[in-house]
């Protein structure tokens, strides 16, 4: 619904590039960019807080953002569409084509920039969304995201910045981040599909790295514990069967793997997908004795 003086408020914002391409300046109290550190995850430091894995929301200082009798969808859509393009220095046309491929040149323009006028007063903070040059980008001063905290974990995995954590931990912070596939409730619109995808593999790489560290360690029953949740999240991922199998054979657990391997097969057929690979059949066979 256009509202009167909104729209030119939104445009006169637009003009001022040089102002957002500078560095946000921090605050003092309550609301004060920090720099986020390596190792925070789910403990974040910035006062925005978005998730996308497993639902969507956002918080501002603690609290849900909250909407009166109508939900701003637009802005919203703005938000999970610059998170689904990467969160960095997104082209505009990008999210233009995303989220308004029915509107050509400047309606298409028009629209956008209406949308991020009303992202930024919905966040509160103007400086959280950086606006250079014709790019969109979160300012990850400000604003923190479960998809970048994985990305994060999965870099300092394969790096080894994580040797001194113990490896439960980082299992436990995989799986309190990844609660369930990417914008779930958009999984239809196009834009999300590659970063969906990518985020799945990316949990199940997490959890089998975990796992192997943990059986090296002979920790067999936080392998158990840790594939019973993460099948719960992704329950086609087949690697994430075969640890849980693993570990039931090292417990003496065969009635759980077994019906781990029954839920396999189920899943596997319900996708139209092939029959188990020859490793699930060969722990089967172990696990039946």
């Amino acid at each position: 619904m256009y509202v009167p003086g909104e729209f030119e408020a939104a445009l006169h914002h637009d003009r001022s590039r040089s102002e957002l391409c500078r560095p946000a300046r921090g605050r003092s109290g309550r609301g004060r960019a920090l720099a986020p550190r390596a190792g925070d995850r789910t403990t974040t430091r910035q006062p925005i807080r978005i998730r996308t894995l497993g639902g969507f929301s956002v918080t501002v200082d603690g609290d849900p953002l909250r909407f009166g009798h109508k939900i701003p969808k637009r802005p919203l859509a703005l938000l999970k569409g610059l998170i689904a393009l990467g969160g960095d220095d997104v082209p505009e046309h990008r999210l233009t084509d995303a989220l308004w491929s029915d509107l050509d040149g400047d309606f298409a323009h028009d629209a956008f920039t209406m949308a991020l006028h009303r992202l930024r007063k919905l966040l509160g903070r103007r400086e959280a969304l950086r606006l250079c040059a014709g790019r969109l980008g979160l300012d990850r001063r400000w604003c923190w995201t479960d998809a970048d905290a994985l990305d994060r974990l999965e870099l300092e995995l394969d790096s080894g910045e994580v040797a001194a954590e113990p490896t439960s931990a980082l299992l436990s912070a995989a799986l309190d981040l990844y609660r369930g596939p990417f914008l779930a409730a958009d999984e239809d619109d196009a834009w999300t599909f590659c970063r969906a995808e990518h985020h799945r593999q990316q949990f199940v790489r997490v959890v089998t790295t975990c796992a192997q560290r943990l059986a090296s360690a002979d920790s067999w029953q936080a392998v158990l514990s840790g594939c019973r949740q993460a099948i719960e999240r992704e329950s086609a991922a087949e690697a994430l069967y075969q640890w849980l199998m693993r570990a039931a054979l090292r417990l003496d657990a065969a009635s759980e793997g077994l019906a781990a391997f029954g839920r396999l097969r189920r899943m596997l057929r319900a996708l139209e997908a092939s029959s188990p690979c020859p490793e699930s059949l060969r722990l089967a066979d172990q696990l039946r004795g």
